[in-house]
């Protein structure tokens, strides 16, 4: 009877997040989760396998010169566009991946307004607008951004233009877990997979509001 009991408690509290309309806010989402590393994968296995076919890139060639014009005259140089930046080397792009696929000790997810915040362990944090595409521009480029709720998990999807794509699902697991599932697509490169588990657990920088809403408050 008190097995029978557990499992119509777990129905019962399973349920509500897979019926309806999709989740208000951050939802289940909200509040402290801390990498469960037994459960996570590495980012370096599949970042070594993709650069095994790597090529170093062959550096350009130094600019042309011209002999010196008469005294006023501008060198055609001086019309040109800067040139391109050196595409990065293999350890340089290693590390690249490395920083973007690999998981944060801890999340700290809160919502403001119609804003989800999410905070990492080293104190970078992200805004992301479910229902509401938005773009941030950097020295990279421009990224568009597109948040959504589907069948009870959060995707969030970056084109970051030329064939860059990375995704990010956040999805709730049968134990109360959190998954998180990372997928990076550039050009020259498979993509790459990369999944994390957490836990809920106690970090700083959360406050909780009397109805169970949370907010990130203030480094």
């Amino acid at each position: 009877m008190k097995r029978f009991a557990g499992a119509l408690l777990l129905t019962l509290w399973v349920l509500p997040l897979h019926a309806g309309d999709a989740p208000s806010g951050c939802a289940w989402l909200c509040g402290n989760w801390i990498l469960d590393a037994g459960r996570s994968e590495s980012a370096a296995a599949p970042v070594d396998a993709a650069l095994q076919k790597f090529k170093e890139p062959k550096p350009r060639r130094p600019p042309r010169r011209f002999p010196e014009g008469p005294a006023g005259v501008e060198e055609p140089d001086d019309f040109s566009p800067p040139p391109p930046p050196e595409p990065p080397g293999k350890a340089s792009l290693r590390s690249q991946l490395l920083g973007e696929l690999t998981a944060s000790a801890s999340l700290v997810v809160g919502q403001e307004d119609s804003a989800i915040l999410i905070r990492a362990a080293d104190g970078q944090e992200r805004r992301i607008y479910p229902g509401r595409p938005h773009s941030l521009t950097n020295a990279g480029g421009t990224t568009t951004i597109k948040t959504s709720w589907k069948n009870n998990e959060l995707v969030v999807r970056e084109d970051r233009g030329g064939r860059r794509k990375f995704t990010e699902t956040f999805a709730l697991l049968a134990d109360g877990a959190l998954q998180m599932s990372r997928i990076l697509e550039r050009p020259g490169l498979k993509a790459l997979h990369v999944r994390a588990v957490y836990r809920r657990g106690q970090t700083d920088g959360i406050e909780s509001g009397a109805q169970g809403r949370t907010s990130v408050s203030a480094p």
